[in-house]
């Protein structure tokens, strides 16, 4: 493994780790400093503190009616996709109106929303018109492409990391699978350009971009154009895989019996030899959740404990970030769990 990659990704853990913000990207990288909030404006202005947390109020009245059936978590923020095609998002508390707020907590108004990914400090939704036509709309922090506006398609969620998305382009619409088109990238490089392989899952991390042969559902990846043998890609298993999440220090793909394969540079990932069986798994560089057939969410953390406590209920999706995690319920509701800070902000009934 090469140092400077083993490097990388420890600064990257630990950069996730403070307050969920990143240290090593300087002000001029992230946005000018015109365009953020100015704390001491908002902290003389008392009026809008009484407006914002009015505001605060109806929203948090308006989510405990709402029902939803996606959502995903960034490393500042969560979405969470309503049953109507509207987008609800969340920030953290300690990021609302610093530098590191860029909106991500205020969506567009959109609707027809399809499916919702998160970055690290954006958000993109795939909306579908009345024709059938599926467009991308991004929104947050803007300073490597993340809104790069992509031609209209049968477009199929795909994942974000960092500032990397990816979609797969149907070649109909209902399509299952497609090719992978990604946008976005500094300091994650999209690399040469996908592969023109027909994949039925496609996930970007800080190492190379993987994805799921629709053929017989190995695993293709390919490179950060920066790298010449990066283990996301020299490591990958040989088989069949159900299933495959890429992060930021790694990746982790699920046997046909549920059985979880990890490579890359995650720190602790033999501890996942101690779950059940699992039908889905998301990983990042502070831990992983996975669902097993009955819904229920199993957890373990390599830097902090995922798993204390792990939410009762049934649940439908489980997603990850450094030091939190959400889930749907099977009623439509969000839970997210975590270190205090880190979902302090967020839907949760703990």
């Amino acid at each position: 493994m090469n140092d400077h990659l083993a490097t990388r990704a420890s600064i990257l853990i630990m950069l996730a780790l403070v307050l969920g913000c990143p240290t090593s990207a300087d002000d001029d990288d992230l946005a000018n400093d015109d365009d953020l909030a100015n704390d001491d404006d908002l902290a003389n202005d008392d009026d809008a503190a009484d407006d914002d947390d009015a505001a605060d109020d109806d929203d948090a009245a308006d989510d405990d009616d709402a029902v939803y059936v996606d959502l995903d978590l960034g490393l500042t923020h969560a979405c969470g996709l309503r049953v109507d095609g509207t987008v609800d998002c969340w920030i953290k508390s300690t990021v609302r109106g610093g530098k590191y707020d860029f909106g991500q907590d205020e969506p567009p108004e959109l609707s027809g929303v399809v499916a919702l990914k998160l970055g690290s400090m954006h958000s993109c939704a795939i909306v579908e018109d009345e024709e059938g036509s599926r467009s991308i709309r991004c929104w947050g922090l803007n300073n490597a492409g993340q809104d790069e506006e992509l031609p209209p398609s049968n477009y199929l969620w795909g994942g974000c990391e960092m500032n990397l998305c990816c979609v797969l382009d149907g070649t109909e619409p209902g399509a299952t699978a497609g090719t992978p088109r990604c946008w976005g990238g500094q300091p994650i490089e999209p690399g040469p350009t996908p592969p023109e392989v027909q994949l039925t899952s496609v996930h970007p991390g800080l190492q190379g971009v993987c994805g799921l042969r629709a053929d017989d559902q190995t695993i293709e990846c390919w490179e950060d154009e920066s790298e010449t043998s990066d283990s996301l890609v020299t490591d990958s298993p040989e088989g069949s895989f159900s299933y495959l999440d890429v992060s930021s220090a790694g990746a982790c793909a699920l046997t046909e019996d549920g059985a979880p394969v990890c490579w890359g540079l995650l720190p602790d990932a033999e501890l996942l030899s101690g779950l059940p069986p699992l039908v889905s798994l998301q990983v990042s560089s502070g831990g992983a959740c996975g669902l097993d057939a009955a819904g229920s969410p199993h957890c373990v953390g390599w830097t902090w404990p995922f798993g204390v406590p792990e939410p009762p209920g049934v649940f439908t999706k489980v997603v990850v970030s450094s030091s939190a995690a959400c889930g749907l319920r099977d009623d439509g509701v969000i839970h997210c769990w975590g270190e205090p800070e880190s979902v302090d902000g967020f839907p949760s009934a703990f």
